[in-house]
């Protein structure tokens, strides 16, 4: 069994499912992260348009992340992600793929 949340974009919405066999911790800010990143994609395509590869969105990404590290600006967190999502559908990165055997350097274990 699943929980559906409809997150309303303008038009659009966006739909999550969760699991009810796991409790997603802190589940209300989760949806409240992911509804200012859909508002930004949205404001961005409305000023911008389709997304791009022109638009060097790993490169914006790294900018972000030490504006981070000196102020603290959640904003900047919204924005990685976002440019994280772009940089998944339009990379900059000259050898992008996607390969689920490799694990993660931030951590020893899967939780």
């Amino acid at each position: 069994m699943e929980r559906n949340y409809k997150m309303k974009q303008g038009a659009k919405t966006l739909e999550i499912f969760f699991s009810l066999k796991l409790k997603l911790p802190h589940e209300k800010a989760f949806q409240r992260f992911l509804q200012m990143q859909a508002n930004r994609i949205m404001q961005g395509y409305c000023r911008y348009g389709v997304p791009g590869n022109a638009y060097q969105y790993l490169t914006r990404m790294e900018k972000e992340l030490e504006v981070y590290k000196r102020i603290g600006n959640r904003e900047q967190l919204i924005n990685i992600a976002n440019y994280a999502f772009l940089e998944s559908y339009e990379p900059e990165h000259p050898e992008h793929h996607h390969d689920t055997s490799l694990g993660s350097v931030t951590r020893k274990k899967v939780l």
